[in-house]
């Protein structure tokens, strides 16, 4: 046995003590010299269980608490007013409205503000990103705080060349709306979900090969550790240097958290391929942390469409919006990965799945995707777009689930 498995899991026992309540935790030495000798795969449900359970429930608690997707977080003309002016002078607000249309996974609200500031001849449309003020959460996998989204979108913009639209203003005072938020420029175009459309098919393969080389550029951010992001991009107080056991404990949370919310799956049978995966280090084959978009989807990206029917007219990305779960991982996670076109990935400038047991590490990547959506959208008041959400979670997450029963792991 090697030394770096026994190390994993006795770290792992550590985490899950001093990021716990430790009153509620006993871990026994038979349990530690278990789980080094055959990893996850041993601890029964009860006992991972505990370890689980005070993380999970403050989190909920903390979420229903502070629900940034509930109706008090609105945006009315006056204190779209009070923004613009604190930021570009006087002005006058022409229209407010939600945005509800920003991809599958978004934690927090989108206003678009319609105005026309002081010494502007016309209009401009901003989008006001509203940010829970309490992000405070006992388990690793979250959201990224305001602090950390700057330091996420400034990195991108030094970095790269990939299009975001400027950041104009970020505010964690509260002082004039009851939550933090950040001010970005609306960009020009439309999603590219809804462009592909008006696209012939040459111009959606120039779309897909220009999109692959910004994913290129973007995976050669590199870091030391892996996880969420800090708010200056520093080392945590415990940082992971295992992308397997970053993963699992992200995967173990939202399965918790699920079961906590009475979700109808077969969480048994879930553990148990889990803890298979686990045993074969399906997840344990990356070695450097690069900074991965995660949730990024196609209505996530916005393309300037040709101004002429003529199909030699290359359409343009103008930007990507929704760093809001941005990490330091493995690229294999970026959700535009989970279907990518042979022009994406020529773009991208190598290849995505290089062995068959990587196909079986993408489903898990769909898995927890399908999740996060599902937790985000159980936070949301019924309409149209959150059922629609919903919908789609529990169709992935369901889809994944029959394929992870017999997929390989070797």
């Amino acid at each position: 046995m090697s030394f770096k498995w026994l190390k994993l899991p006795l770290n792992r026992a550590k985490i899950r003590i001093s990021r716990s309540a430790t009153s509620r935790i006993t871990l026994s030495l038979s349990a530690v010299t278990l789980v080094s000798t055959i990893g996850l795969a041993s601890y029964s449900h009860s006992q991972r269980k505990i370890a689980m359970d005070s993380s999970v429930e403050s989190s909920i608690n903390a979420q229903n608490a502070m629900n940034i997707t509930g109706t008090s977080f609105g945006l009315s003309p006056s204190q779209a007013w009070s923004i613009l002016e604190g930021r570009f002078g006087r002005n006058v607000v022409h229209s407010v409205h939600e945005v509800k249309a920003y991809g599958y996974s978004l934690p927090c609200k989108v206003f678009e503000i319609c105005a026309t500031c002081e010494d502007a001849s016309t209009a401009t449309t901003y989008i006001l990103w509203a940010m829970s003020p309490d992000q405070s959460s006992t388990t690793e996998y979250k959201p990224n705080t305001l602090a950390s989204f700057a330091f996420v979108y400034d990195t991108i913009r030094s970095k790269t060349s990939i299009p975001l639209p400027p950041l104009y203003l970020t505010d964690s005072t509260c002082s004039r709306v009851p939550y933090c938020y950040a001010l970005t420029a609306r960009p020009s175009g439309v999603p590219l979900s809804e462009a592909r459309g008006q696209l012939s098919k040459r111009q959606n393969a120039l779309i897909d090969l220009r999109l692959g080389s910004y994913l290129q550029q973007l995976h050669a951010i590199e870091n030391d550790w892996f996880g969420m992001p800090t708010e200056v991009g520093g080392e945590p107080d415990d940082p992971s240097y295992s992308w397997q056991e970053s993963f699992t404990l992200f995967l173990e949370e939202m399965l918790y958290e699920a079961e906590a919310r009475g979700e109808d799956l077969p969480f048994s049978d879930i553990r148990g391929w889990l803890s298979r995966a686990i045993g074969f280090y399906l997840f344990d084959d990356v070695e450097v942390p690069k900074l991965i978009w995660f949730t990024g989807r196609e209505e996530d990206i916005y393309v300037d469409l040709p101004s002429s029917s003529s199909e030699d007219e290359e359409p343009r990305i103008s930007a990507f919006l929704n760093l809001c779960h941005a990490l330091w991982g493995d690229p294999l996670l970026e959700s535009l990965f989970y279907a990518p076109s042979p022009a994406l990935i020529e773009g991208y400038g190598a290849p995505i799945i290089t062995f068959p047991r990587q196909n079986t590490k993408r489903l898990w990547y769909t898995l927890f995707w399908g999740l996060v959506v599902m937790k985000e959208a159980a936070a949301e008041e019924s309409g149209d777009d959150s059922d629609q959400r919903k919908r789609w979670a529990a169709d992935i997450v369901k889809t994944c689930l029959e394929k992870l029963k017999d997929a390989p792991c070797y």
